[in-house]
């Protein structure tokens, strides 16, 4: 949410079920959400404006079982960088 010149970060649920793509570890968390929860949003790579809500992607590296070990970055969909690539990847026109 954005108010004059303060932007605010409210948690957001995550949108996938109990067997979603983000769900692991022990206990079936997403994922993304344990770790911004856990470190805050220092997890994040890229930059972006902020002109409403933000979409971000993920990358996970580790071992599910143990997530204190393992590593995940947040990147907004829209940065210079990562935009290009992603629609590249994923076979969608800018």
């Amino acid at each position: 949410m954005i108010k004059q010149s303060e932007v605010f970060i409210y948690p957001e649920y995550c949108p996938f079920p109990i067997d979603g793509p983000c769900r692991i570890g022990p206990n079936r968390a997403c994922i993304v959400g344990y770790y911004i929860e856990m470190y805050g949003l220092e997890i994040n790579v890229g930059a972006t404006g902020i002109y409403g809500p933000v979409e971000f992607a993920w990358a996970f590296v580790g071992e599910p079982e143990d997530l204190d070990l393992a590593q995940v970055w947040i990147i907004p969909k829209e940065d210079n960088v990562f935009a290009p690539w992603l629609h590249s990847f994923m076979g969608e026109e800018e």
